[in-house]
């Protein structure tokens, strides 16, 4: 009994005991899981209230999408001949090639394919999936593999803001953020931003520029195979590159079309053929994938043309402009006429079309070709043969390439200007004498053929290229109006020093000039006296295709009279026909135009034009050197390129203006002590007829020199080629866009 009792009365006594023990316990838990949920509810309240109210709305996570720096790759456009519609001709290739694409052209399986592999649930979170970034949190606090937690919104985020430091801060920075960024923006707002800013490797940035590196396609054209090939890249840019680890790539696409499957994106039939399907990937030149691919001149002119145009119509540097350029997103029309540059490419880009040299050193050349009646550059070469140099020398265009223009700058730097004032007209007669003075200086020229010709009339100095005639000339004009006819009038970029005899009577120009600015300058005497500045672009618009900037030509519309115009035509189709530029004649039209000789024969340039266009070659050296050749390398060229250009056009003469009567004006014929040296008649050179004929007169032979040989004894005048008195054709006016006001701050991302 006493064991029962001793046991009843451990029981009796002892229970009382462990109830209280644990209510104890039960109390002491209750309250500290109580106060605790109490203290949480009550932190987490002040927490989320400050979130909302001090995170939330704070500039550190508000995303303005509209605001966001995201470079975007300019493209080039030609309008094209067939359709008058344009048409994209070179994309600016750089370090970061993005080409946008709207989220209503966005193919659905690109769509598809992302939402699959990278955020299933896309359509339904609010911007952070909270099941997947608990699952991220507990692999990596368990020590096994990480896997991604970030949804599209919050990858989003971080390649708009470059952060990507493994932080608590920066990642719940950037969960408030996404969430932001999903209440303000729409679902398809977000996915048209991520497709568009996602890293594909290789310089590649959104899927418009990765479909056309990868596949040479449109993002719309690719396949189902194709695309997720390119999604598949994205996960690791360098594992899964293609070209460098094609099976990485073949087992991520099969990755990507599985989880497509699963989700019911896709059906098995199309998973089986799907990956099946080879997939060929685009080649690449090396300059393609560093970025230095090579584009035509006429495509880098426009690049040049366009950074100094952002210079100055916003203020910025050329390392500023430049940017704005390559990463601006801009769509660039230019001014190139494909027929017309195709032909010229014809021309420049074989070799064997440039003339030889005694001595078989290679020529280098440059040539414009304007619409006189626009001042659109139509055609350009900065070089001859193969362009194989990423914004290389430019002859045509750039300032390295140069070139004093010899007697080519007489009809602008001279004769033009003097017609104009009445200061001359075609029979004005000079001297031609080794010891003629001017006024306004003791320097006086020789010409070309080392030898004098008496009484000479203008006309003669002309076709003949004497440089005595144009010193003389220059002397009743003086430099000082010459210098600032070319400045101001024509435009034309000189140096202080060039406001002399020597530069503008001989063309020796202190720091040359370019076929670019001789083309320009010549398209007063086909317009009947307008000058029309080529440019190379005419207007420019952003990614979303608003006007931006316009490119107004240069105009000049009374540069020189009608009358000025028409007689300086007359004189250089005299030139052409029976003079210096013999070369350059053409059976099917009428031209006109000048020869241009520098010292020692180092550069030879011919400057000429139709009642279609103004054309100006220059031929020479990359280092200057005497040319040894036969005729006019530069006339040769012009003759070739433009028998190509006016093939099936419509014969036209030169317009005729009402008044063509020419002023009283004093011969300069002064008392010489050495008469003039006799001359022997020419040989005859028969000149090949014109449809419809054109009568020219009996030429001298051409040396090769603009001297032209031996021109008749005194007093010979060679006839005028006056054209047939018809009713002339109206001018057409440049089509000018209509006057706008556009902004001209840099953008601010650019300064930023």
């Amino acid at each position: 009994m006493r064991t029962k009792y001793s046991f009843h009365f451990y029981e009796v006594e002892t229970t009382p005991l462990i109830v209280r023990f644990f209510k104890a316990l039960f109390l002491f838990l209750f309250t500290v899981i109580v106060t605790g949920v109490v203290t949480v509810l009550l932190f987490g309240k002040i927490f989320l209230q400050y979130i909302e109210d001090d995170i939330m709305n704070s500039s550190a996570v508000i995303v303005d999408l509209g605001a966001m720096p995201v470079n975007l790759s300019s493209a080039i456009y030609y309008r094209d001949p067939a359709t008058g519609e344009y048409t994209e001709w070179y994309t600016l290739a750089s370090t970061e090639n993005r080409v946008w694409i709207d989220g209503e052209e966005i193919p659905q399986q690109f769509k598809d394919a992302f939402i699959a592999i990278e955020d299933e649930r896309f359509w339904e979170h609010r911007g952070v999936d909270w099941k997947r970034t608990a699952g991220a949190v507990l692999y990596s606090v368990s020590g096994r593999s990480v896997f991604g937690g970030s949804t599209i919104t919050q990858q989003l985020i971080k390649n708009l803001t470059g952060e990507n430091q493994v932080t608590v801060k920066r990642k719940l920075t950037e969960i408030c953020r996404a969430l932001k960024l999903e209440s303000t923006y729409s679902k398809d707002d977000i996915l048209e931003w991520y497709l568009n800013v996602i890293f594909f490797g290789r310089g590649q940035y959104g899927i418009g520029a990765a479909s056309r590196h990868y596949f040479g396609k449109e993002a719309a054209e690719l396949s189902l195979a194709e695309t997720c090939a390119l999604v598949g890249i994205t996960n690791n840019p360098s594992k899964y590159d293609p070209y460098n680890y094609p099976s990485n790539n073949k087992t991520r696409q099969k990755i990507i079309l599985q989880k497509m499957l699963e989700l019911g994106y896709i059906n098995q039939a199309t998973y089986n053929e799907t990956v099946k399907e080879p997939l060929q990937f685009a080649s690449h030149t090396e300059e393609q994938e560093l970025g230095t691919e090579s584009y035509p001149y006429y495509v880098d002119a426009v690049v040049e043309d366009v950074i100094s145009f952002f210079q100055q119509a916003t203020g910025i540097t050329r390392e500023q402009a430049t940017t704005m350029l390559y990463y601006g997103g801009y769509k660039i029309y230019s001014c190139v006429d494909m027929n017309v540059q195709q032909k010229m490419d014809a021309v420049y880009q074989n070799v064997e079309n440039i003339p030889l040299t005694r001595d078989n050193k290679p020529l280098q050349s440059s040539m414009v070709v304007i619409d006189p009646q626009t001042g659109d550059i139509v055609g350009l070469e900065g070089g001859v043969g193969e362009k194989n140099v990423a914004r290389g020398l430019n002859w045509a265009t750039s300032p390295l390439g140069r070139r004093p223009p010899g007697s080519a700058i007489k009809p602008v730097s001279v004769y033009g200007p003097a017609l104009n004032l009445g200061l001359v007209t075609p029979n004005t007669r000079f001297a031609d004498t080794k010891d003629a003075k001017l006024k306004g200086t003791t320097w006086y020229p020789k010409n070309d053929s080392r030898k004098n010709y008496g009484t000479v009339t203008l006309r003669f100095g002309v076709v003949h290229s004497l440089n005595t005639i144009a010193a003389q000339v220059l002397d009743r004009l003086t430099p000082a109006v010459s210098y600032q006819f070319l400045t101001e009038k024509l435009h034309m970029s000189l140096e202080p020093g060039d406001q002399d005899y020597a530069p503008l009577a001989a063309g020796q120009l202190t720091m040359g000039t370019t076929a670019r600015e001789m083309a320009s300058a010549f398209t007063i005497f086909p317009t009947g006296g307008a000058f029309r500045q080529g440019r190379t672009f005419s207007q420019i618009y952003d990614h979303e295709w608003n006007l931006s900037y316009e490119n107004r030509p240069v105009t000049e519309e009374n540069a020189i009279s009608p009358k000025a115009a028409y007689w300086m035509t007359d004189l250089l189709r005299n030139a052409v026909s029976s003079g210096t530029g013999t070369g350059a004649r053409l059976s099917n039209m009428p031209v006109a135009g000048k020869t241009g000789t520098t010292s020692d024969n180092k550069d030879r340039w011919f400057v000429g034009y139709t009642p279609y266009y103004v054309g100006a070659v220059w031929t020479g050296y990359s280092r200057p050197a005497r040319i040894r050749v036969s005729g006019n390398p530069a006339a040769n060229i012009w003759k070739q390129v433009m028998t190509l250009l006016h093939e099936g056009l419509e014969y036209k003469e030169f317009p005729v203006p009402d008044d063509i009567s020419l002023p009283r004006v004093k011969d300069a014929i002064p008392k010489t002590t050495t008469p003039p040296p006799e001359e022997t008649p020419p040989p005859v050179v028969e000149t090949p007829p014109v449809t419809p004929p054109v009568e020219t007169p009996v030429a001298p032979a051409d040396t090769g020199n603009d001297g032209a040989g031996e021109p008749p004894a005194p007093p010979y005048e060679p006839p005028a080629a006056v054209p047939p008195v018809t009713e002339p054709p109206a001018v057409q006016q440049p089509v000018t866009p209509p006057q706008s006001d556009f902004d001209t701050t840099p953008p601010d991302w650019l300064l930023s």
